[in-house]
């Protein structure tokens, strides 16, 4: 498809875009627009960009009646669309029946806001991934480096945060949570945790191991890869203090070594002895210097004494109670399998409390799934779980197949992880990674056209 004058101004538009994609997670960011989110504003306007240029280029509105979906995007809206659908119709009902204060301030609120971000995000999808097909691969390629370019800004904030909190280098007031919370007794090396733009730790972390695993796509060396991407994102990463952004690690790392020991890759060796070296450094750090060792993880060991008292630990209370929500609130069995409606949270948020009887639950429980499964039902809850593993496996299967296949295997079990306890599947970055998921479908199939 040849590059018009329109081409490079949507390019540019999208680049924009994808650059303000980490500051979504800035509470001062997001205010900047006043009572409409800049994030939404701004996918807004590249939703409408791509729709106006999937019309002018195909001659046709996007998604009628004959147009030819790939089969990956239908799985996309039949597993996460399709039960908003329902969800949305199962509000409307609860709205007509439920005669109380509670949920009429949820629906006249929260509902419309949610369903505007969801309208945005699916016309953004089905404008944008039928014309990838019509993209030359230097384009995407680009578009998958302006994401990584982002990420590496917000971890270059994080280094300038890490320098300001410790040596005292002037550095602009943001309103993040980098001090050390949720900490039981103990001495501790350090008393922040990395946060750099984002409001707090965990809303940070899902950034760094993007740019762990899209940095792999950007450098074809190796070195440039370790120097520019890896170890960057490391540092980052260790001193954010965040739990789940360790587990997040460490649970991509046994898919990378999954990857490494089911395919024949050159880097098998050196990925071994260079694991072995670590582990030998770690344990002989521990003991010959267990006290500083301690000191230096007391931000992450001290937060596990709370972690499994629902009594105490607020997410695990979210986490398992919408279960028992559900089928409380749920006046009808239509209600239990699609939900109380987009963005119904908010009404937990009204009504519930945590174990304290002081303070109400939150507007969210920090997990996709649990979310999902109060707001879209069993039936959404399943279907989120099904659209996962579908990605997971169409990109394990076709690991042999090269970087692009296992990039993508890695970025799907990244985002089905991250989603454990991270909800933003109403933001830029969730749909983000998976038109970087489309784009690697897309770059294999021509792969292997070349090959046959």
């Amino acid at each position: 498809m040849k590059t018009s004058s329109f081409d490079k101004w949507i390019d540019y538009l999208f680049y924009l875009y994808i650059f303000f994609i980490p500051f979504s997670v800035s509470e001062d960011f997001r205010a900047i627009t006043g009572p409409i989110p800049a994030s939404v504003l701004l996918t807004f306007i590249i939703s409408l960009a791509f729709m106006i240029y999937y019309i002018r280029t195909t001659r046709k509105l996007p998604f009628v009646v004959n147009q030819d979906l790939s089969k990956n995007l239908l799985v996309v809206l039949i597993c996460f669309f399709l039960p908003v659908l329902f969800s949305t119709i199962s509000a409307v009902y609860n709205f007509l029946s439920i005669d109380a204060y509670p949920y009429s301030e949820y629906f006249k609120g929260d509902f419309p806001a949610r369903i505007i971000n969801f309208d945005l995000f699916f016309v953004f999808l089905i404008s944008f991934v039928p014309l990838i097909n019509r993209f030359k691969t230097e384009r995407l390629h680009a578009y998958i480096k302006a994401y990584w370019i982002a990420v590496s800004f917000l971890l270059l904030i994080g280094f300038w945060q890490f320098l300001h909190l410790t040596v005292g280098i002037p550095m602009f007031d943001m309103q993040t949570r980098s001090y050390v919370h949720s900490v039981g007794g103990g001495a501790q090396l350090f008393d922040f945790r990395l946060t750099s733009f984002a409001s707090e730790p965990s809303y940070m972390v899902p950034f760094v191991i993007d740019g762990f695993l899209i940095g792999a796509l950007v450098f074809r060396s190796y070195k440039k890869y370790i120097i520019w991407s890896f170890l960057p994102a490391l540092f980052i990463l260790l001193f954010s203090f965040s739990l789940g952004g360790y587990l997040n690690f460490f649970l991509v790392f046994c898919g990378f070594l999954l990857i490494i020991f089911t395919t024949t890759n050159p880097y098998k060796g050196k990925v071994l002895k260079g694991l072995a070296v670590l582990i030998g450094l770690a344990l002989v750090a521990a003991l010959f210097n267990t006290g500083f060792i301690l000191k230096l993880i007391g931000p992450v060991i001290g937060r596990l004494d709370t972690v499994f008292d629902m009594q105490e630990h607020e997410r695990l209370f979210l986490l398992l109670m919408p279960f028992i929500w559900i089928f409380q609130h749920g006046q009808t069995f239509f209600q239990v399998l699609f939900g109380m409606g987009p963005g119904s949270f908010k009404y937990l948020n009204i009504t519930q409390y945590f174990p304290d009887d002081l303070h109400k639950v939150y507007v969210t429980s920090n997990n996709f799934y649990i979310d999902v499964l109060y707001e879209h039902g069993l039936i959404g809850f399943i279907l989120s779980i099904v659209l996962m593993v579908y990605f997971l496996w169409f990109f394990f299967k076709r690991r042999k197949e090269g970087k692009y296949a296992q990039v993508g295997f890695l970025i799907t079990l990244h985002l089905s992880i991250t989603s454990l306890y991270r909800a933003d599947f109403t933001s830029p970055r969730f749909w983000m990674m998976f038109i970087i998921l489309f784009i690697l479908i897309h770059l294999l199939s021509l792969k292997k056209t070349k090959i046959e």
